[in-house]
């Protein structure tokens, strides 16, 4: 996550909210966090890049050789990305 936020750290107009804590539910692991990022539909593609470079970065620097994890299944704490999710305004 914070690879993520600081991929955007020096673009003007974008704003960053969060990361804070998501609430732990029986289909989803404690210890998650959230981050919302608004900006203005100008700048959709250039977030979009940068937002992807980390993820990229984020999964290569994950060896999917680690001990005990089945191939193929992400990690729970893996970096997702959702663009026009307005279900995280749910309650």
């Amino acid at each position: 996550m914070d690879r993520a936020v600081r991929a955007l750290g020096e673009l003007t107009g974008v704003d960053v909210l969060g990361p804070v804590p998501v609430p732990a539910r029986q289909d989803r692991p404690a210890g998650l966090v959230r981050a919302i990022v608004r900006f203005d539909y100008a700048q959709g593609s250039e977030v979009a890049k940068r937002l992807r470079g980390a993820l990229v970065a984020d999964a290569a620097g994950a060896s999917s050789r680690v001990a005990g994890r089945k191939p193929g299944r992400a990690r729970p704490e893996a970096l997702r990305l959702r663009f026009d999710d307005r279900g995280v305004f749910d309650a």
